[in-house]
């Protein structure tokens, strides 16, 4: 067991890192905790909407890990289209919808390039998730994993009065990447769940304690 945890230490203290050096170039350390949103630069932020942004790419992509390896980035795929559809009609968060456009565009790709015509479609409800060739996964995840940080530098480049709404989405698409980067995808069930658990636990407050 000690190895399993050993693993889940890395992975928590890699994404906790990573975020910590991403706030701090963009000085966001100064503008990030908890308080109204009374910048008087954008009355369309808002709280409500960042948190359900934040909900559907936290919620979609545990969703999408419980799916077979060759369904489960085009359900990552369409979590960020989810996301997208939230905020696209937005303007305040243009910055965000363009980050969400991004790793979409980039999943779709790589899917659609890598599309295993030997294996069905699956239905989730409303949903369609394509299958892809086992042996490209590690290419699609290449490449989902540079739009996440493409994505990551577009978010925390955001005005500084947006700064607090875009660092709480660019902490959801932090999480999503270094999990797909760590080895906790390769950890047995129940403990992916344990482990992701008490990481969600962490993403739900700011580097301050702060809820948004």
């Amino acid at each position: 067991m000690s190895r399993w945890f050993s693993q889940a230490n890395v992975a928590r203290i890699a994404a906790t890192a990573s975020l910590i050096l991403c706030l701090g170039t963009t000085g966001a350390m100064a503008d990030y905790g908890g308080g109204s949103d009374d910048s008087g630069n954008d009355t369309n932020l808002n709280r409500s909407t960042t948190r359900d942004v934040v909900r559907i790419l936290r919620g979609g992509h545990d969703r999408c890990e419980r799916e077979k390896k060759i369904y489960k980035w085009d359900c990552y795929r369409l979590v960020y289209r989810e996301a997208n559809r939230k905020i696209r009609n937005n303007s305040a968060y243009d910055e965000a919808a363009e980050a969400m456009e991004l790793i979409e565009d980039a999943i779709d790709a790589a899917v659609t390039k890598n599309i295993d015509p030997a294996q069905p479609n699956r239905r989730r409800l409303v949903q369609t998730y394509r299958p892809v060739k086992p042996e490209a996964i590690p290419e699609i995840k290449r490449e989902t994993i540079r739009a996440m940080e493409q994505a990551e530098t577009i978010l925390l480049r955001a005005p500084e009065h947006k700064v607090r709404h875009m660092g709480q989405i660019a902490e959801a698409v932090n999480s999503n990447k270094v999990l797909l980067r760590s080895a906790l995808l390769l950890l047995p069930a129940p403990l992916q769940t344990g482990l992701r658990m008490a990481t969600l636990y962490l993403w739900n407050r700011d580097p301050f304690g702060t809820p948004i």
